[in-house]
């Protein structure tokens, strides 16, 4: 693989990886990434203290081909000595809604292999012509601003930093570029398979569509103040107690505006550890109880929400939280659901209070109890927070509302 030459015109925006010490970058083989890759590599060559690059491939087996594609990739990659690492998806594959899902699992294969690597950014190569296609599919059935942003230059996904740096580039400029520098790339069938709906509009308005980056980039700066507010009315409306349990008054939420209400309702999953925001569709269903309906209790994104005549109070779905025993580490210093820092002895084992039982308390709600850590010693319940103290353990929630 040639080196790419640092005079091509093309500008991707690698500004924010400036001072971040490793960074992970979702390489297909495809020409998008791979340019990307190339134009990353590049810019590392000039700056003063580059990040470690690490290279990810997600091997989704859907195809015969997949396995030898990551190791295509794999051998690029060598050849100028990258870092590369495949990701292997196992288990049953879907038969519908196979893009959406297979993406989904992909970020999620990714993201959790840069916590596990302490790597807090991932690039990924989304080009101007992606964001074309997601919001002229987005336009044909809804109007919401939200959906209408399209694909963002930089979100979340398990706190982990997604960044799209060929966001503004177009991808037959990228693939011009990977022409320059004579390094093939790999072509996914798929991308021409039109029982696909993201296919079939790629198909459809080739060389026909307006430039909609603009319409993207409104719908973002609308959503960006939405979330800035509900940034502010979390902070001055919402209280966390030191075992998790959000409250807010249900009469001050009734009145934001509907894209208002959405980003608090983003924050608030946010507050019991959900990282990834449920579809709109479900989360337009539960603003649509709270403004409405009847106190009563409903489940979103592993979340409780329990709705009283005046109170609106929440906390971790305990049902969501894996069951496992997770021991804490040598360090003395467990992340446990990334909610609770747990610190004591190494080695024992932490798992959900309902796993085990329960611990009655009336000033608690049993939906928060059942999801409190509880530490084991010798197979015997040793610890809980506030409900079972013990001086080998401490415990602090982790109040971390920028994490989705």
């Amino acid at each position: 693989m040639q080196a790419a030459r640092a005079e091509f015109s093309l500008k991707p925006n690698f500004a924010p990886l400036e001072g971040v010490g490793q960074v992970a970058v979702a390489v297909s083989g495809g020409s998008d990434s791979m340019a990307m890759l190339l134009l990353l590599l590049d810019w590392a060559r000039t700056c003063p203290k580059p990040p470690f690059i690490s290279v990810l491939t997600v091997d989704h087996g859907l195809r015969v081909e997949s396995a030898d594609e990551a190791q295509t990739v794999a051998r690029w990659c060598d050849a100028v000595g990258v870092s590369h690492i495949v990701l292997p998806w196992v288990g049953t594959k879907p038969v519908t809604g196979i893009q959406a899902k297979a993406r989904a699992v992909r970020y999620e294969l990714m993201t959790q292999w840069c916590v596990t690597a302490q790597v807090p950014v991932l690039l990924t190569a989304h080009t101007a012509d992606d964001q074309n296609e997601t919001v002229i599919m987005r336009q044909q059935r809804t109007t919401s601003v939200r959906s209408l942003a399209g694909i963002w230059p930089a979100r979340a996904w398990n706190g982990i930093q997604i960044l799209r740096p060929v966001l503004e580039l177009k991808r037959q400029d990228l693939r011009d570029y990977l022409n320059s520098v004579r390094q093939p790339w790999l072509d996914d069938p798929s991308n021409d398979n039109r029982r696909f709906e993201r296919v079939r509009v790629r198909h459809d308005i080739a060389g026909s569509l307006d430039d909609l980056r603009d319409v993207a980039a409104l719908a973002q700066s609308q959503v960006r103040g939405a979330e800035e507010l509900a940034e502010r009315w979390v902070g001055t409306h919402v209280a966390v107690s030191a075992l998790g349990l959000v409250t807010c008054a249900l009469a001050e939420l009734a009145e934001l505006k509907p894209l208002e209400a959405d980003a608090v309702l983003v924050r608030l999953l946010n507050l019991t550890g959900r990282r990834a925001p449920p579809e709109r569709a479900h989360r337009q269903d539960l603003l649509a109880w709270l403004r409405t309906g009847p106190p009563s209790r409903r489940t979103l994104g592993g979340a409780v929400f329990s709705k009283h005549k005046t109170i609106l109070a929440l906390a971790r779905e305990a049902g969501r939280i894996d069951p496992g025993k997770i021991l804490i580490p040598e360090s003395g210093r467990l992340i446990w659901d990334g909610r609770f820092v747990i610190e004591g002895p190494s080695g024992r084992v932490v798992r959900a209070l309902g796993t085990w039982g329960d611990m009655p308390r009336k000033d608690l709600p049993q939906f928060l109890r059942l999801g409190l850590p509880a530490a084991l010693i010798d197979g015997n319940l040793a610890f809980v927070p506030q409900l079972l103290p013990n001086s080998l353990f401490n415990f602090e929630f982790i109040k971390d509302v920028a994490r989705g």
